[in-house]
């Protein structure tokens, strides 16, 4: 859900959305450290999508997971 949020949709809410249920999820199950990780992803609002915005090589490198310095 979160996958097609980022990346087909590009859709901020629907991101922030889709880590709070997978945040809740975890707490379920049992996993407290992995949940807290993912509400510091929310509240940090870290590898939100910009919306519009196409993805190419030149983008995913200066903006996305192949980013280096």
């Amino acid at each position: 859900m979160e996958y097609v949020a980022q990346n087909v949709v590009k859709s901020t809410i629907l991101v922030t959305k889709a880590r709070a249920l997978k945040a809740n999820a975890l707490i379920e199950i049992g996993y407290i450290d992995q949940a807290l990780l993912v509400y510091k992803r929310i509240l940090e609002g870290k590898d939100l999508p910009k919306h519009g915005a196409r993805s190419s090589e030149v983008l995913s490198r200066a903006d996305g997971p192949n980013f280096h310095f």
